[in-house]
């Protein structure tokens, strides 16, 4: 129905308006006005840049006799929310410079956007069009790439929801995504993702709601032809069947979650097909006016590529406190621990890889100015990979972080 073609000449339209707007309205550094800048300076110090596993020799495998680094960040950006009547533009963007003191290969330029017309035709009708762009390296814990891998991900999306009847709302929305690597391997591959999907939602207006959401997913890799050897696909079909729920408890807490049935088909290799149930709960809780707490259950399934596995089931937990100490500092800290389990081996009698993931995080906001803010994080992440076979995915990471940011 809507082609590639479509939502990129929208998305150039829609970034065109917005820019347009920015230079029509004048700036002030309130942050309730149409259009705000932010900048930002910051250092991280991380002691495994690449995700190395204890024992590795860095020099060997790095060309470095250290596994750590200094980065320094400095980014510009701008905010931009602008009413029409039942309309609005928001459209915000940031560009970012990264040095590395001693991977210089690493260095990179990186540059995000995310631009939204938020319409509504009728009391009735409404829904928004949307587009995204983000930049960033890939993890190497999971690529196993030692060289500057920049990751960009574009997206266009039309949603749409029309009151039809009391309390009943129909769903409907398009989407068209795609994927570039620097350096594409098999399990991050250039691809192209085009979906559509409808669904209805039950919405009382008490806090309460409901929807129930059909999904189809086309994805498709852009430089791989079948392999018949390794069972790799040029692409795949995915339906999806979600679940959503809203509740709000009380007046300070907040529970959300969803379910979603996925049956993923590749086009050619059946023996890598998977089908389950993912999903999550969100529960959010203001326990003062200065504390809060947010915990998550999640599942997610995901395809990978190798002898032993076509895909694995991510399981996570989490806590996320919060304390608002004075009315300029702010401490958060946030606690996860999870598992990935990996299935659908293509060669028979293999043990499976098995993760043990655990990521802690502490940090402080504080706002001398209104216009000012001071962050500081500490943050520990661990990944213990088994069998034996796998022990290379593990490692041991720790950052600290420092960034000081200015609105005009």
């Amino acid at each position: 129905m809507f082609s590639r073609d479509f939502f990129r000449a929208i998305t150039t339209k829609l970034l065109g308006i917005s820019v347009l707007l920015i230079a029509m309205v004048p700036a002030y550094a309130d942050q309730f006005d149409t259009v705000n800048y932010i900048g930002s300076v910051g250092v991280t110090y991380d002691d495994n840049v690449f995700r190395l596993p204890a024992g590795y020799d860095p020099q060997t495998y790095l060309g470095k006799p250290t596994k750590s680094d200094i980065i320094k960040v400095a980014s510009l950006g701008i905010n931009l929310d602008k009413k029409y009547s039942n309309q609005e533009i928001m459209f915000n963007a940031i560009g970012s410079i990264n040095k590395y003191s001693n991977f210089t290969n690493q260095d990179n330029t990186s540059s995000s956007f995310k631009g939204a017309w938020i319409w509504q035709f009728t009391p009735r009708f409404s829904g928004s069009l949307n587009a995204t762009r983000s930049q960033s390296l890939n993890n190497p814990a999971d690529t196993r790439i030692f060289a500057r891998d920049l990751n960009t991900t574009d997206n266009a999306s039309l949603n749409g929801d029309w009151w039809i009847h009391s309390n009943w709302h129909l769903l409907f929305g398009v989407s068209d995504g795609q994927t570039t690597n620097t350096i594409s391997g098999t399990n991050f591959q250039n691809s192209n993702i085009s979906s559509h999907e409808w669904g209805v939602k039950y919405d009382p207006s008490n806090g309460k709601s409901i929807s129930l959401i059909s999904r189809n997913l086309q994805g498709n890799n852009t430089n791989q032809v079948p392999d018949p050897v390794n069972l790799i696909d040029s692409g795949y079909n995915e339906k999806q069947l979600e679940m959503r729920a809203t509740w709000q408890i009380t007046g300070k807490s907040t529970l959300s979650g969803n379910l979603m049935n996925v049956d993923h088909q590749n086009f050619h290799f059946y023996q890598r097909n998977y089908n389950g149930n993912q999903g999550g709960i969100n529960y959010s809780l203001g326990i003062s006016g200065k504390t809060a707490l947010n915990m998550s259950l999640q599942r997610s399934m995901n395809s990978w590529w190798d002898q032993y596995s076509s895909y694995y089931v991510a399981d996570s937990i989490s806590i996320s406190p919060t304390w608002q100490m004075s009315s300029k500092a702010t401490l958060h800290m946030t606690i996860s621990q999870g598992t990935n389990n990996y299935y659908g081996p293509v060669v028979p009698d293999v043990i499976a890889r098995h993760d043990t993931t655990q990521s802690i995080q502490m940090g402080m906001d504080w706002t001398p100015q209104r216009a000012l803010t001071v962050s500081a994080s500490l943050q520990h992440n661990q990944r213990t990979s088994t069998p034996a076979y796998y022990s290379a995915y593990g490692f041991d990471e720790n950052t600290v972080m420092v960034t000081l940011q200015a609105y005009f």
